[in-house]
């Protein structure tokens, strides 16, 4: 069956809001190493963030400062609020198109109320300009980032996020700092739960 001729409307997306984050991360030029399909850049903690006895790296919230957020079945669910502990990332620009690059990590999330939450992710960032142009002239690295994150806990708070397929979309900055970029991103994370 031809759907294109079938189908006149779009799909329901039938998403909420679950919650938002911004982790707060570093790269060195040091730590860009090619790969065949493009450059990997290893992004880390900012110096002095994360790890035992650091600062955290980035925090989970709600945009409104609320606890709970409602779900597509109208239920209440527990915010994942609380600070990122831990994360490793990996960006690859693209050979082929200096715009466009994917991006995958790990994070752990340790929430206000003592629940610890897993979360793995890949996705796509479309910069605005050439990400080699911008790294070769010391300008700001800005794309718009579209990622899907996986959520992994077994807090039965926080399970509605694992068994709820989500995407997040946001910015993804990497700015001029001493001996390196400073790399800011912020993501609201949608839920079909």
């Amino acid at each position: 069956m031809d759907l294109a001729n079938v189908r006149k409307r779009f799909l329901d997306r039938n998403m909420k809001y679950a919650c938002s984050f911004d982790p707060r991360l570093w790269f060195t030029t040091d730590s860009i190493t090619r790969t065949p399909t493009g450059e990997r850049v290893i992004v880390v903690p900012r110096p002095g963030r994360g790890g035992k006895g650091h600062a955290r790296v980035g925090e989970f919230f709600h945009v409104h400062d609320e606890t709970s957020v409602a779900g597509v079945d109208d239920r209440r669910h527990n915010c994942p609020i609380g600070t990122i502990e831990h994360i490793d990332e990996s960006v690859v620009l693209l050979r082929d198109d200096r715009r466009v690059a994917t991006i995958e990590g790990r994070l752990l999330l340790k929430t206000n109320d003592k629940a610890s939450i897993e979360v793995s992710y890949a996705g796509t960032l479309r910069f605005r300009v050439s990400a080699a142009a911008s790294l070769e002239l010391d300008r700001p690295l800005e794309a718009s980032a579209w990622i899907i994150p996986v959520f992994s806990t077994t807090d039965t708070r926080y399970q509605w996020l694992c068994s709820h397929a989500c995407v997040a979309f946001g910015t993804w900055v990497a700015s001029k700092a001493p001996r390196g970029r400073n790399v800011d991103t912020s993501l609201d994370v949608y839920s079909n739960g």
